[in-house]
């Protein structure tokens, strides 16, 4: 959140002290991720998707801050809107669905394990796993400290909005909104 007055610096809420300091004694353990897998079934298109994603990320403030420590303390930091979100993905070739799908999960768990880096960033990954030509795996996964339950929502509608003005040649909404 924003502090009083036109010149002041962000602070962190109580809450985001809260898991920056669960964080800092939890060792890398990702405790406060918040993951969600969709299915996605028909025709997708990977670049759209990026470009969809990236939109959203620069809308948000929340979604590009990070936290430096300064005098033993979590400092936000709201980092400029970056060119592009990374959006690996992953082709599980040819198997049947039943193995791709056992690997899909596999390779989903091991992103929701994978130790998020407060200081540095970025605190939303994405991951796209392809089982078949129509059908893929989004994989989304956001600290507690940038997102909560509600906000995934919002997260995931206006990802689909922008990815559907995208496919039909349109621009994303992009006025980013305040703190």
């Amino acid at each position: 959140p924003a502090a009083d007055g036109p010149d002041a610096e962000p602070v962190a809420s109580f809450a985001q002290e809260r898991m920056w300091l669960v964080d800092r004694m939890a060792d890398g353990t990702p405790g406060y991720a918040i993951p969600e897998v969709v299915r996605l079934r028909g025709a997708l298109h990977p670049e759209p998707l990026r470009r969809a994603l990236t939109a959203v990320v620069a809308r948000h403030a929340p979604l590009r801050t990070v936290f430096e420590e300064r005098d033993g303390a979590p400092y936000p930091v709201v980092l400029p809107a970056p060119a592009a979100v990374p959006l690996p993905v992953l082709d599980l070739g040819e198997a049947p669905l039943a193995e791709l799908e056992e690997r899909a999960h596999a390779l989903a768990r091991e992103e929701v394990r994978r130790p998020f880096d407060l200081a540095a960033g970025p605190l939303l990954r994405a991951l796209l796993i392809r089982l078949g030509a129509e059908d893929h795996l989004l994989v989304l996964v956001v600290h507690h400290i940038a997102t909560d339950g509600w906000s995934m929502g919002l997260l995931w509608r206006e990802l689909s909005e922008a990815y559907a003005a995208l496919l039909a040649g349109r621009p994303p909404a992009q006025a980013p909104l305040p703190l």
